[in-house]
């Protein structure tokens, strides 16, 4: 069977299974998908044309903005039943049926992208009870598997089966029931802004969606973590500065009284000195005036009798007397 490829030319950015720490956000083992080059000489800022690799059945269309962006999805038949998702377009052609190598829709960059690529997403999938069952549903890309498993299954089958009739006949009760559920499933879609039509909206765009929203409040949880170690070690440092600013204002208590003893003990000294000092000076006032005094009574021995006619002994027996005469005083 011939297949066309949804990007002409078609050049691989990305492949199935790579970067898996990047979507462990959205749930994913790793990208669920192949992410195509759009950006060429003729469409520098990566619109271009989305092509139906086979005649394709239109599924559903929607806008997840943390995600996918502006999305699509188309049924195609081979061996198998395939799903394929159509992502981060920037217009969708209204459609229920495209044949191949027909337009579909216009790529872009919208959603969670870094750059204006493709990206394209496979699944098989089965009609169970007039609803369809994606297969593997839990091998951690939620039922995605490598396009390369399309391509090839395509390419070497020479089948030619009718693409299934997805109208479904239900009774009224049940009827009922599904339109109750499905007004919950509206508020539900609405309250998570997941899209701005609920009956697009699959059960695989909320789980993407809720993934997302577990891994924001992982990173949350751990930023609390961190925000609140970071304020236990502030709190320890705050304690033990209060600590150190009250060993400071004893340390300095300390030695302010250290200082006033140290300046009442030098005040005392002070007044001892000048104790003593007057003292000295005391004393060398009573040498000088019995200088003096002295000075005055070896005058009158002078006056008394000449020098020559007294002998050392004679002068000293007057001194004698004069001294007694002072202390007498």
């Amino acid at each position: 069977m011939k297949l066309l490829l949804p990007i002409d030319p078609f050049q691989l950015t990305q492949e199935f299974g790579e970067n898996p720490n990047m979507y462990k956000k959205f749930g994913l083992k790793a990208h669920n998908g192949w992410d195509i080059k759009t950006k060429y000489p003729d469409t520098p800022v990566g619109q271009r044309y989305i092509i139906a690799p086979q005649n394709v059945q239109f599924y559903k269309q929607s806008i997840d903005p943390p995600g996918y962006g502006i999305y699509f999805e188309v049924i195609t038949k081979a061996k198998s039943l395939w799903k394929h998702t159509f992502a981060h377009c920037h217009s969708i052609e209204t459609f229920t049926e495209k044949k191949q190598g027909e337009s579909m829709a216009i790529s872009d960059n919208t959603g969670n992208s870094t750059g204006a690529h493709l990206h394209w997403t496979v699944k098989k999938i089965k009609i169970l009870n007039s609803q369809h069952e994606v297969q593997d549903y839990n091998n951690g890309y939620f039922g995605a598997v490598n396009p390369q498993e399309y391509v090839d299954e395509v390419r070497n089958y020479n089948g030619t089966q009718p693409m299934p009739n997805t109208n479904i006949t239900i009774e009224g009760s049940l009827y009922e029931k599904l339109v109750g559920n499905s007004t919950k499933w509206d508020e539900m879609v609405k309250y998570l802004e997941i899209s701005s039509d609920p009956a697009s909206t699959s059960f695989e765009d909320v789980q993407r969606v809720v993934a997302g929203l577990k891994s924001r409040i992982t990173d949350i949880q751990t930023q609390l973590g961190n925000t609140q170690a970071e304020l236990e070690n502030r709190m320890e440092q705050v304690s033990r500065l209060k600590e150190q600013v009250l060993n400071n204002d004893k340390l300095r208590g300390e030695l302010i009284q250290k200082l006033s003893d140290t300046v009442s003990e030098q005040q005392g000294m002070v007044g001892v000195y000048e104790k003593r000092l007057k003292e000295i000076q005391g004393g060398l006032e009573a040498i000088a005036r019995t200088k003096g005094e002295l000075n005055k009574a070896l005058l009158e021995c002078k006056s008394q009798s000449t020098i020559e006619q007294l002998t050392i002994a004679d002068v000293l027996v007057l001194l004698f007397n004069k001294l007694k005469q002072i202390k007498l005083k």
